[in-house]
């Protein structure tokens, strides 16, 4: 199967690729996240859910200290170019196939701190330190991206690791005291304006590479990283996207639940779902729960599983073998459990909101525990606006249970306590289902009674024109001597 085939976008393939990894087809998986990372090289869950995986692929030959006369022509001549913007297209492609190769890490590694991608940076500087953990270039480069991100204790850890592989190192000692008086200054709780004025004047040069005037501390930190000058996320010249300005507020601010309500659309809009729910899963401990942020994280969660739901079954219906459909049968058991966890903790948040007992009597209904789901049900329908469908769900039990007299009474009743605008659709489906459980029973006037009701509402319902003229049909024959 082509991997494109799924379509363009690339949480598409990202969720198909994770799904390949799922049935052990690894050789495919890599190729699927390499094409994920190409598309974009800024989705930090892209690039680490690839490099993840490579570090599990099995490494043959000598990937890991090939030459650079091992590169293709065009990425070598893109590196050499400083074409950042090619090397992210082309590097990921080579890399799945030479999963522990330096030297396109570090062409990645540079290609996303020029573009400013620097969480992308990041992983492609620990999985280079992985492969290498004595390279002191690697541990350097890699305590430069940390400090940058101002996670200032992994970086302080990074630069002891290059004082303690080469103690005669020049840089180390006066980076890990710049680094120890930022940590201080951090903790101390300096006044936000303040800070904020601290890291324009302290960080700006640094970042595009400009060496601080000669007035200026040789131990400050920017003046330490100014070495590393190709990651301009900050400065007069520089302008975030909407989403990266979220994602930096988040990293400052992660108790603040609106930052996560606010990026979370923005990350659906692109098919980043993926991204949406892991953010969402720190966003709840952040915020103490918030609720706002524990209902958005569950939506998302559910719009993953029926997209997983729909690629398992697409795949299925492509290879239709006793392990594909056996494969479908455990996601849509796990569509189901997630489900109903979800609804069962909405009930617990929201007592009294019978529209989330209907839920949650639809998903337990759907995984066959029906009395469970009779419970729910019930209780929902003493809320006259949420009668009609948690009626319609009660009929839909006792009709998957055989229990047709139930069956009919509920779907009867889901249609009599249909009287708003939007309840009309719950009214047909049961008058759609009443007519096709009155006609099984063999009741065909009460058949016909229900189904011509239904095409005065709606003339072209499913298949509804076509049960009445059968059930016209059965009652000609009766009626014939």
């Amino acid at each position: 199967m082509n991997t494109k085939s799924t379509g363009d976008a690339p949480g598409e393939r990202f969720e198909e690729a994770l799904e390949l990894v799922r049935r052990g087809q690894h050789g495919r998986a890599a190729n699927l996240l390499a094409e994920c990372v190409a598309a974009e090289p800024d989705n930090a869950d892209f690039v680490q859910a690839f490099l993840d995986h490579l570090a599990h692929k099995p490494v043959t030959g000598e990937n890991g200290q090939a030459a650079e006369s091992d590169l293709p022509p065009e990425l070598k001549q893109a590196q050499a170019e400083s074409n950042w913007p090619q090397v992210q297209r082309l590097a990921p492609r080579f890399l799945a196939a030479h999963p522990d190769h330096r030297m396109v890490l570090a062409a990645l590694a540079s290609a996303s701190a020029a573009q400013g991608h620097s969480a992308a940076e990041l992983c492609y500087w620990k999985r280079a330190s992985e492969i290498a953990p004595n390279d002191v270039e690697i541990n350097r480069r890699l305590g430069r991206a940390l400090a940058r991100l101002r996670r200032l204790d992994e970086a302080l850890a990074r630069w002891r690791r290059v004082e303690e592989i080469d103690e005669a190192d020049a840089e180390a000692a006066p980076t890990i005291a710049a680094l120890i008086r930022e940590r201080s200054r951090d903790r101390s709780g300096l006044a936000t304006p303040e800070r904020e004025q601290w890291l324009l004047t302290n960080s700006v040069n640094g970042a595009y590479g400009v060496r601080p005037a000669a007035a200026e501390s040789k131990t400050s930190l920017a003046h330490l990283l100014a070495a590393d000058a190709r990651s301009p996320t900050s400065g007069p010249n520089f302008k975030r996207t909407p989403i990266q300005e979220l994602e930096v507020a988040i990293r400052e601010f992660p108790s603040n639940a609106d930052y996560y309500l606010q990026i979370v659309p923005l990350y659906l809009q692109t098919g980043r779902e993926y991204d949406a729910e892991k953010l969402l899963a720190k966003g709840r401990q952040a915020t103490s729960n918030d609720p706002r942020v524990c209902q958005l994280w569950e939506d998302v969660t559910m719009l993953r599983t029926e997209k997983k739901l729909a690629l398992a079954q697409k795949l299925a219906q492509e290879n239709d073998t006793p392990d594909a459909r056996n494969e479908l049968k455990q996601i849509l058991a796990e569509r189901d459990q997630v489900e109903t966890d979800i609804f069962v903790s909405r009930c617990q948040r929201e007592p009294h909101n019978a529209a989330v007992r209907v839920q949650l009597g639809m998903r337990l209904r759907r995984a066959g525990k029906f009395r469970e789901a009779c419970q729910r049900l019930e209780e929902a329908l003493r809320d006259a606006a949420q009668r009609p469908h948690a009626a319609l769900e009660l009929g839909e039990c006792h009709r998957q249970q055989g229990d047709f007299k139930e069956a009919l009474r509920f779907f009867r009743m889901a249609g009599e306590s249909s009287f708003q605008p939007e309840q009309l659709p719950a009214k047909k489906q049961a008058l759609y289902h009443a007519g096709g459980v009155a006609a099984k029973q063999r009741m065909r006037r009460l058949a016909e009674r229900y189904l011509t009701e239904l095409l005065r509402l709606d003339a072209n319902y499913k298949d509804a024109p076509a049960m009445l003229a059968n059930v016209r049909r059965q009652l000609e024959v009766a009626l014939t001597p």
